[in-house]
């Protein structure tokens, strides 16, 4: 029942992250990913990053590892996809540089 808890606990976290994480991005360039994405991504990475840290480090620590590869998984994998997009456009027109 804990694990259950513990999960659903992380979901909702996860997900208020990532909403969190795309309301405060400056710009629009930044918010093209979209708001309902960036909460489905939280809500993904944050019981994966909850059981991973749980294994390694225990329940204790578990909740904080979350709040940080969230918060950290919600910014940097959108620009990730976009470098790759950008990689892909260039190497389909030709240009590389």
């Amino acid at each position: 029942m804990i694990e259950l808890s513990l999960t659903l606990g992380w979901l909702l976290l996860g997900a208020l992250l990532g909403l969190l994480t795309w309301l405060a991005q400056p710009g629009q360039r930044h918010r093209d990913f979209g708001w309902w994405r960036m909460t489905l991504l939280g809500a993904l990475l944050a019981p994966i990053s909850g059981w991973g840290a749980s294994l390694l480090l225990g329940r204790f620590f578990a909740t904080g590892v979350v709040l940080w590869l969230t918060i950290a998984g919600c910014l940097l994998l959108p620009r990730l996809v976009r470098m790759q997009g950008r990689q892909g456009a260039q190497a389909g027109t030709g240009q590389h540089g």
